[in-house]
């Protein structure tokens, strides 16, 4: 991950340059009436800025889940004037986010955290009925800044200080000030006690009326609650420690579930998706050690499929290969018709060069979720190893539509290309590959290969395309899809 001050850096040349970017009628919105045309401009702008220098979680086992639970409560809130966009960001704080414009951005570190899925769909309510009750637009009104300069002096101080000192120098998302901030700083965008309460009420009706324990809420409070008392507070987004604080929030929120309906409370957490969403972000995400000793702790007779899953997978990370393959083996014998555990595990044996052994799971994988672009690379790439680039061919094609620009599955489509005689599309391919990895050296050698290669008018069409790629670095929109 890149350094903070990079961020900070990029993150105020942003805003200065918002007098250039934004047409007259959204700057007249800044220092005015922010409409919701405004609130989906500088959502989007600051949706570029996350996509290029945050890292993201690919994984579509992850992403689909936490898309589901957010559409979930979606569909329990008033008609919404924008689409509800979900990423999920490697972090570990716990924390979440949205922004105007419907963007929503949940940490590894808040998945990780909760128990339940009610705890992370009370934290969803919440940062969606702040979108929803437009306080970020409300707050911006209410400042009135002179010029946007002042804004963004402003904003450069709070991440400036958040980054070089304080208990949460050492938290990307703190020191970003994006908790529930929608963006900016708490200092310049911190929402009133009004309007946490607000949403706090809102966000409580959103999950219950999806279908979830109100409890949910309250338990995540708790959590957080006690991982601030211990860490200082410094893992918690602030909107969760302050106006007002945590033990308040509690006692209000237990208050509210008293006097609703006595039912609610009563609902069954239905769990299964949730751990198995949370056992592959352990083994992938978490510290080797600490989701080690979470493992350790865990009966033998209690691990469930995901659990050795988990093992093996954490094992392989710290190289302990022969650990890794034993408990992966266990996984397989009782997960055959799990989807992503069959992807990890044909991944494993494919990485370590057993292609017959790794095709079986992994055709397997893509059987069972079809949508899985990373089942489809890995059994792609296998196919390629054995002998079956043709076949290749048409997964690569699959999967470039739903990651245009993931500069592996590029480079690796390029290679069987060219060993397909396709010289044109190959050149192209890597062209792509070396352009989305900022190796721009190496992607005009591409490209003008590709140029001398180009006979028809689509193949002189596609280098227009590739052509205007090379711009959109400079225009803040490059970063993986």
């Amino acid at each position: 991950m890149k350094p903070i001050f990079r961020v900070v850096s990029v993150f105020v040349v942003w805003l200065c340059l918002l007098t250039v970017a934004f047409p007259p009628p959204v700057m007249g919105a800044i220092f005015g009436e922010v409409t919701v045309q405004d609130e989906m401009e500088m959502g989007k702008k600051f949706n570029e800025m996350v996509m290029e220098r945050l890292q993201l979680v690919s994984d579509p086992e992850v992403l689909g889940y936490v898309t589901g639970v957010v559409n979930r409560v979606v569909k329990s809130m008033p008609p919404q004037p924008f689409p509800i966009k979900v990423a999920v960001i490697n972090n570990p704080s716990m924390n979440a986010f949205a922004v105007p414009g419907g963007y929503v951005y949940i940490f590894t570190g808040l998945l990780l955290g909760v128990h339940h899925e009610s705890e992370l769909a009370g934290v969803v309510g919440h940062e969606l009925a702040h979108v929803h009750l437009r306080h970020v637009a409300r707050r911006i009104e209410h400042m009135q800044l002179v010029n946007l300069g002042a804004l963004a002096g402003v904003l450069a101080g709070a991440f400036l200080g958040a980054a070089t000192g304080g208990q949460m120098a050492s938290n990307l998302g703190g020191a970003l000030m994006l908790g529930s901030q929608a963006g900016a700083a708490s200092a310049f965008l911190g929402y009133t006690r009004q309007m946490e309460r607000e949403a706090d009420n809102s966000g409580y009706r959103f999950m219950i009326d999806a279908g979830y324990n109100p409890e949910g809420i309250v338990s995540a409070f708790e959590i957080m609650r006690k991982k601030q008392w211990y860490m200082g507070g410094g893992n918690i987004p602030s909107y969760l420690a302050t106006h007002p604080g945590l033990s308040e929030r509690i006692g209000y929120v237990k208050d509210r579930i008293a006097r609703d309906d006595p039912s609610l409370a009563k609902r069954k957490d239905d769990d299964q998706a949730f751990l198995r969403v949370q056992a592959l972000l352990r083994a992938r995400v978490e510290d080797p050690q600490t989701a080690l000793t979470y493992y350790a702790n865990i009966p033998e007779a209690n691990m469930t499929c995901m659990d050795h899953l988990g093992v093996g997978l954490t094992n392989e990370r710290i190289r302990n290969m022969v650990k890794a393959g034993e408990e992966l083996e266990k996984a397989a014998a009782c997960a055959s018709s799990d989807p992503a555990a069959n992807r990890e595990i044909g991944r494993f044996w494919f990485e370590r060069g057993e292609y017959q052994k790794a095709g079986r799971y992994l055709q397997k994988a893509v059987i069972l979720n079809p949508q899985d672009t990373t089942a489809m690379y890995y059994y792609a790439r296998m196919l390629s190893e054995i002998g079956q680039s043709k076949s290749a061919l048409a997964f690569y094609k699959r999967i470039i539509q739903s990651k245009p620009r993931d500069a592996n599955i590029r480079y690796h489509y390029g290679r069987v290309l060219g060993e397909q005689g396709h010289y044109f599309e190959a050149h192209l391919q890597l062209a792509y590959a070396a352009l989305f990895s900022h190796d721009l050296k190496k992607a005009r050698f591409h490209m003008d290969k590709a140029a001398a290669l180009a006979k028809s008018d689509d193949e002189k069409k596609e280098l227009e395309e590739l052509q205007k790629g090379f711009e959109e670095p400079k225009k803040g929109g490059g970063g993986p899809a």
